[in-house]
């Protein structure tokens, strides 16, 4: 499979922008946010696997970085859900589930 110009450039792009969400210093503030507006303990997770999950809601907002996402979080309560969602497995399917729960 032979990539183009504009497909290498993307891929090129989507690496800068890892690596400079990777080094923002405004991460440890955007946790401190998080931690107080909405309740969750973001220690609890692995900072990789946190940072991860939080990245996810930066790119899909178009954010250049944690500091612009940070204002986009205090202006639009609609994403405290949406990160919420994003930092959270949702389990409570397997468990109202009958036939989860027959032994044989």
């Amino acid at each position: 499979m032979k990539l183009n110009k504009t497909e290498i450039q993307t891929g090129e792009n989507k690496a800068k922008a890892s690596r400079s969400l990777e080094e923002d210093p405004e991460f440890e503030p955007l946790k401190r946010v998080i931690t107080e507006s909405t309740g969750f303990n973001c220690e609890q997770y692995k900072e990789a696997h946190f940072r991860r999950r939080v990245n996810v809601r930066v790119r899909a907002t178009n954010s250049e970085n944690y500091a612009e996402y940070l204002r986009l979080l205090r202006k639009d309560s609609k994403e405290h859900d949406y990160l919420i969602k994003a930092l959270t497995i949702n389990v409570s399917e397997f468990f109202s589930k009958p036939g989860n729960l027959q032994s044989n």
